[in-house]
């Protein structure tokens, strides 16, 4: 849904965000497909363009072939032109860090020998941080790396053991590696040798930092170190590691007293650690002053305001003797249901769980676990985790946590009732195995989500395909994050598509449908970046993918109507719009007779109908389509499909020059959108308040309402909707005489098109800066008051 980005008036690109545009088309190219892997995270939000600008490049550099030549520093490697999008990954640095600072400075001087070429041309200096587990080895791998980032500008990577896929260990995040310093285009390999051979050729002539997390003793991670000696590795790892060369090891000892109180200090505020401090003595030395159990401390008591440090140690000590215990603490705060779920969880086979898992030891609703999970996870015992851009959501709960979960559940549960425990989740697990993980994603999926229900559709989706992941269930996985990839495109984001599903070789109905629907995702895709012709194949053959599956009739009804109406749309994208009415007349035969299914799609079709009139300069008649469909949602209570009618008949009334009214209706549908937590429907809206400002003349309204859309699109993919914006916003700047900027965007802008191979656009921001270079040939209309 949603076509601004079909017309590109005025464009004047802002070359900053043009950057993080082009970005998003290397994310995709330079996914790892087959992992279904996620290389990008939603930007933070700014209050002004530049902010947002300085937030999109921290999260993603992209420095052009065209880039300056490099420019030799003595001692140091040269640096090279790049044409790939400079992956900063590093994860968050800890809020609150204390205690390491000379740990920090060892670390630092050995890179200040490197650099002063203190050993061996070609060796990557490597930095070892071991220590037990709770003791701080990321937090400090992460503080110092991000003292140091800008000394390695060619990227700054970052693995974790647990972040690999399962089965594929450190080669996943070798590959994960290899393809983020990659450029658009590029072959990826898949042997391990390969890979291991083409990251130490990217490394050789770049300036990388890379952490590597959690590296176990028998783990080798040697082709994971970068070669350049410009680069630098740190590891972390609970053990020793003894054949890993390290030009630094540091065993990480517990901290000393005063950075505990510190830390405890800092983590519970208000005071009130000053205010009982031989309390707070005690509580960190019940933690054996490591980071971690100081940390469970600090978060169950931040927890509980209104408690006084000197009744919770009085407390305990009634209950455990002298000592007080950081895991003590945190459990005897914690309500009855959360300590019961604690004790659950020491008797899982495995630290690693979903909410399901817990639920049926507890013998409570799915819902109440999760509820239950998210405290605990408040509390600092469990850790949200996912193995895969899925979403799909599996907690962890720390390895000092689960040995004293484990210890709990031995000494308070007598032999009977952990039975009873077990059973109760082997019968879940037996009843798990039995369903059906497609279940839901034939039409329920696609009802939830025109009501505008978009995070229970996420839930369900998510649900499906973590019970095909349980179940091994190949055929309904693929279909699974086939509808994933459609409900995330619903929301802007195309770069966690559904990867190359196959096409079945047998006409089998769950792994048809996913090829089904994967097709049909591409078709918008290829849309979205005004590739109609190949949009239009990938749709047509859809359609004919669809004949050869094995459904209900009812359900194939529903697929054929989506992908002739998704088809339709990309007609009114193209130059003939109105060969889309086509696949309408099929769409209506399809309806015919069925009150239900007609009921249904009746909105979107009519949005479709209106979007064929509107790209073909027939207002009238797209304004009636729009406006039945508009009413036929709000009777079927869909909510998504009343949001963008809305928003279409907000457009319509910008192209007829009815800026009151547009900026009205925009303003109606941007409510509707935020209540869904829709961003990209936001940001749709809020660009045609922006142009109706702009077409008043109240220019700093304007400038307003497109920062906050381009903001508000650093967390999606329609880069071709992101640079027609920032070309709006430009087109103000050069209406507020500020010429040079806009002539350095227009550059920028010319470039973004042509990668999109959009032409046309090309040429009109071509012709812009050919006028704007000659002189000022836009014609600037009196301002009115904002």
């Amino acid at each position: 849904m949603g076509a601004d980005h079909a017309r590109l008036p005025r464009p004047v690109l802002t070359q900053v965000v043009v950057l993080a545009v082009a970005g998003a088309v290397v994310v995709v190219a330079a996914l790892a497909i087959e992992q279904r892997a996620s290389l990008w995270s939603a930007v933070p939000a700014a209050a002004s363009l530049g902010l947002l600008a300085g937030l999109v490049l921290v999260r993603f550099r992209l420095l052009s072939s065209a880039s300056p030549e490099p420019v030799a520093v003595p001692g140091e490697t040269p640096r090279v032109a790049r044409h790939y999008l400079v992956p900063t990954e590093l994860p968050p640095a800890p809020d609150v860090f204390v205690g390491r600072h000379a740990e920090i400075a060892r670390m630092l001087e050995v890179l200040a020998t490197a650099r002063a070429g203190g050993w061996g041309p070609r060796l990557t200096p490597v930095i070892l941080i071991t220590g037990r587990a709770g003791i701080g080895k990321t937090a400090t791998a992460l503080h110092f790396a991000y003292q140091v980032d800008a000394r390695y500008p060619d990227g700054q990577l970052f693995g974790r053991r647990d972040m690999a896929a399962p089965g594929g260990g450190w080669e996943a995040v070798l590959r994960a590696f290899v393809g983020a310093l990659l450029g658009p285009g590029d072959d990826r390999p898949t042997d391990r040798a390969v890979l291991a051979r083409e990251f130490a050729r990217l490394t050789r002539d770049r300036r990388v930092l890379a952490v590597l997390d959690d590296v176990r003793d028998g783990d080798d991670v040697s082709d994971l170190i970068p070669s350049g000696r410009a680069c630098v590795a740190v590891i972390t790892s609970r053990g020793t590691l003894a054949g890993q060369r390290a030009d630094l090891r540091i065993d990480l000892p517990p901290l000393e007293q005063a950075a505990s109180v510190e830390l405890l200090d800092r983590l519970v505020g208000d005071d009130r650690v000053s205010r009982a401090a031989g309390a707070a003595e005690m509580i960190v030395r019940g933690a054996g002053n490591v980071p971690l159990g100081v940390i469970l401390s600090g978060a169950t008591l931040a927890g509980r305001p209104h408690w006084d440090l000197q009744l919770v140690v009085r407390r305990l000590r009634q209950r455990s003797g002298d000592t007080v215990d950081a895991l003590d603490l945190a459990y005897e705060l914690l309500t009855n249901d959360e300590q019961r779920a604690l004790v659950c969880l020491g008797l899982l086979a495995r630290p690693v769980f979903a909410p399901w898992e817990l639920a049926a030891c507890m013998r409570t609703g799915e819902a109440d676990a999760w509820t239950i999970v998210e405290r605990l996870s408040q509390a600092g015992l469990v850790e949200r985790t996912a193995a895969d851009a899925s979403g799909v959501s599996r907690f962890h709960v720390l390895d000092r946590v689960y040995e004293y979960a484990d210890a709990r559940a031995a000494r308070e549960l007598s032999p009977q009732q952990r039975a009873e425990i077990q059973e109760r989740y082997q019968s879940a697990l037996r009843e798990r195995h039995r369903r059906s993980a497609a279940d839901g994603l034939h039409r329920r999926i696609y009802r939830i989500k025109d009501a505008g229900r978009l995070n229970e559709a996420l839930d369900l989706v998510r649900s499906a395909l973590a019970l095909a992941q349980d179940n091994h269930d190949l055929p309904a996985l693929d279909l699974a994050v086939a509808t994933l990839a459609e409900i995330n495109a619903e929301l802007g984001n195309t770069a966690d598509g559904p990867g190359p599903i196959a096409r079945p070789a047998h006409r089998e109905g769950t792994r048809m449908l996913a090829w089904v629907r994967s097709l049909r995702y591409s078709g918008l895709t290829l849309r979205r970046q005004f590739r109609i012709d190949e949009a239009l194949r990938k749709l047509t053959d859809s359609l004919t993918a669809l004949d050869d599956v094995d459904l209900p009739e009812q359900v194939r009804r529903n697929e054929r109507v989506r992908t002739l109406r998704e088809r339709a749309i990309a007609h009114a994208f193209g130059t003939t719009p109105l060969d889309g009415l086509g696949d309408i007349e099929l769409i209506e035969a399809l309806l015919s007779g069925d009150d239900e299914l007609e009921s249904h799609h009746r909105a979107g079709v009519a949005w479709a109908v209106g979007a064929i009139y509107d790209y073909a300069d027939q207002h009238v008649p797209a304004e009636v389509a729009m406006r039945q469909g508009l009413a036929a949602a709000r009777d079927n209570q869909q909510e998504l499909w009343s949001a963008w009618l809305l928003h279409g008949t907000a457009r319509l009334a910008l192209d007829i020059g009815e800026t009151g009214r547009c900026r009205t209706e925009a303003g109606s549908a941007l409510q509707l959108f935020a209540r869904m937590q829709h961003r990209y429907g936001t940001a749709h809206c809020r660009l045609l308040i922006g142009r109706a400002h702009a077409r008043d003349g109240a220019l700093p309204a304007a400038s307003s309402a497109l920062e906050e859309t381009v903001e508000t699109l650093s967390a999606c993919d329609d880069i071709h909707l992101v640079a027609v914006t920032t070309a709006e916003l430009a087109g103000v700047r050069v209406r507020q005489h500020r010429p040079a900027e806009a002539r350095r965007l227009f550059e920028a802008a010319e470039r973004v098109m042509n990668s999109l191979g959009d032409q046309q656009e090309s040429m009109l921001i071509r012709q812009q800066l050919e006028d704007l270079r000659s002189g000022p040939a836009i014609e600037v209309p009196p301002a009115t008051a904002p």
